[in-house]
């Protein structure tokens, strides 16, 4: 399954961005049954949990997190991953991406150890080829964890 289009669960709660978002998706290559679309950081776990067989057979999972959602937030949520990840009870950690309109909020975003929650950030305008590259990166971050 090496180099397989990964899964990409997209969260933000604006209709408006997610349509434009997932636009650059699809033109970054991405085909639109790979895009789940959600509203917010939780429903973005409970998705993750639906795609769990997906990561047992290789496929990559990629989160593109809104820094700015309510009930939970992309920073939250990548938090609450890594956290499971750490303690054990979440067996694969998805690439996160966190992205926003103001790139200066979130490049900071550190757990109490200085480890990063997000692998990347992206401006939330950001063009196609530059998702290409980041699902690029994913695969190979993917592929040197679980592969």
């Amino acid at each position: 399954m090496a180099g397989e289009c990964p899964e990409i669960i997209l969260a933000d709660d604006e209709p408006m961005f997610q349509m434009i978002i997932a636009d650059a998706v699809t033109k970054a290559g991405v085909p639109e049954d790979k895009i789940h679309t959600v509203d917010d950081g939780s429903d973005a776990l409970e998705t993750l949990d639906q795609l769990l067989p997906k990561a047992e057979q290789g496929i990559p999972i990629l989160m593109l997190l809104d820094n700015m959602m309510p009930c939970m937030n992309g920073e939250d949520c990548a938090r609450q991953v890594s956290e499971e990840v750490e303690a054990g009870t979440r067996k694969y950690k998805p690439y996160m991406v966190c992205f926003s309109a103001d790139l200066r909020k979130v490049l900071d975003v550190k757990d109490e150890d200085g480890k990063g929650f997000f692998q990347t950030a992206m401006e939330k305008n950001f063009e196609p080829s530059e998702f290409a590259e980041v699902v690029e990166k994913c695969k190979k971050w993917w592929a040197s964890r679980y592969g």
